[in-house]
């Protein structure tokens, strides 16, 4: 088992004012009516962290974004990298996020190993980093799962190329753990009573440190940009998942040329 460094800083609302978070696995819905099932949760969560100040947007591909008139969610798998960025795109054009966060709500751990597959780990989370996604110390926030911190020991080399990758203990520095415990009354007036002390006892039962912070590095925080010579190389890009072009000056080992 690989050992993470513990995130220490302390959680400030005061400061989070003018931040954007994508919440992935969620829905911004208009759901009015508390009720078993998302919507209503999802909403009612979103919308406690507008009021901490976040710019907030979902993805999920449960919900189809053309039902929903405010604009703010992306139906999308966020397993399928490249599908994930062309609907991001049409959406919303080239946004930018301070947090993303994957949501810890009824995420029962078979499930999770199901949904939250490789996909997830070596392909769309170097993405985020590689498009310009994140922000500057831009932050994605996962549960600490067995399925999670199993593909982060798997895909280890590949995420800290782009992430610096610690454990928390204190849950109220995720955002979305914070801004859900602020609507606790009106979760519980859903029949499903799913609220933070209850979804919190599986990833507790786990580990004293909830969550995971993956903190893009310093010098990730653009999307890279190739160097230019006169000769060009055509190589399988196994994050972006297709034939990428790209320029070199020195080659260090010998690769595959298609000629133009």
């Amino acid at each position: 088992k690989r050992n993470y460094k513990s995130k220490t800083s302390g959680h400030n609302k005061s400061n989070m004012n003018d931040r954007s978070v994508l919440l992935l696995g969620m829905v911004f819905s208009e759901e009015l009516e508390p009720k078993r099932g998302q919507e209503y949760r999802d909403r009612v969560r979103c919308e406690s962290m507008e009021k901490l100040g976040y710019n907030v947007k979902t993805l999920d591909d449960k919900h189809k974004d053309f039902e929903l008139k405010n604009g703010k969610h992306c139906t999308a798998n966020f397993t399928d990298s490249r599908r994930m960025m062309k609907s991001i795109e049409a959406r919303w054009d080239k946004p930018c996020f301070d947090h993303i966060i994957l949501d810890y709500f009824f995420s029962p751990v078979g499930w999770a190993r199901e949904r939250w597959t490789e996909g997830l780990f070596c392909k769309t989370l170097p993405l985020f980093a590689m498009e310009g996604m994140l922000s500057k110390n831009g932050k994605v926030w996962l549960p600490n799962l067995k399925c999670i911190e199993e593909s982060l020991e798997d895909f280890n080399t590949i995420i800290t190329e782009y992430f610096d990758v610690s454990l928390v203990s204190d849950s109220m520095e995720n955002p979305l753990f914070l801004a859900t415990e602020d609507v606790e009354e009106q979760l519980l007036l859903c029949p499903d009573n799913l609220t933070n002390k209850t979804q919190i006892k599986p990833l507790l039962a786990h580990s004293t440190q909830p969550f995971y912070v993956l903190t893009l590095k310093k010098n990730r925080n653009q999307p890279s940009t190739p160097q230019r010579s006169k000769k060009r190389n055509v190589i399988d890009n196994p994050v972006l998942g297709g034939d990428v072009e790209y320029h070199i000056v020195t080659p260090t080992k010998k690769r595959r040329q298609t000629r133009k």
